[in-house]
């Protein structure tokens, strides 16, 4: 009786630990991804732009031809992703895209979680092909992209899909769909920075009960 009684109280130590290394993940990848201009003057790493070659009065420059912020929020496991155009972007002039992503870090595949380098000139990848190349078109290699899929691909993110088109009007004025996908993403300004928090994202899904496929 007595070991059943010292095996409980073993477990339920083990549990708090790991609920308390999983708060503190949690804690970490909001305080760090998220804007917090208010209580902490954190900026947020949560936004990418693409950009393309703009000359104005002779003078060349960049212009922001695309580009999105994102934010998440989570109840424990439960994930959402929140990713809007940036209205400074010359796109925006034209169409605002919206979406959020809905899941539990129970269900992803840590093994699927990759980060990505891309140009911030046109968005091109900056990892090497399969024969160690990479695109001649990849500049300044500042952004990046973490993606991540379900276990076995399963269809178990709810994706809310909503795109506004400025310039018409009445029923053609915006759109919306909802879908069931297998991956979703989140985005960097910081190449390094998303290193760092795809660690504790894989670490965070662990602690939640994810794992990998069986074969």
């Amino acid at each position: 009786m007595r070991s059943l009684v010292i095996a409980a109280a073993l477990l339920a130590f083990g549990c708090n630990f790991h609920k308390s290394e999983l708060d503190e993940t949690l804690e970490w990848m909001d305080n760090t991804y998220n804007q917090h201009e208010n209580t902490g003057g954190a900026y947020g790493h949560g936004r990418t732009a693409w950009y393309g070659p703009q000359t104005v009065n002779g003078v060349k420059g960049e212009m922001m031809a695309s580009g999105m912020i994102e934010v998440f929020s989570n109840r424990g496991c439960d994930f959402t992703i929140k990713t809007e155009s940036n209205p400074q972007a010359q796109d925006s002039q034209e169409i605002l895209n919206s979406a959020t992503f809905k899941f539990n870090l129970r269900d992803i595949d840590p093994a699927s979680v990759k980060v990505t380098s891309r140009s911030h000139l046109g968005d091109f990848s900056c990892e090497e092909d399969s024969d160690g190349q990479k695109s001649i078109m990849a500049e300044n290699c500042d952004h990046a992209e973490m993606g991540f899929k379900t276990r076995n691909e399963a269809g178990l993110i709810i994706v809310d899909w909503h795109s506004v088109f400025v310039k018409l009007t009445g029923a053609e004025h915006d759109s919306r769909r909802t879908t069931k996908d297998h991956s979703s993403y989140f985005e960097f300004d910081d190449v390094e920075y998303a290193k760092r928090f795809a660690k504790a994202f894989k670490r965070a899904v662990g602690l939640c009960g994810g794992k990998g496929a069986p074969f």
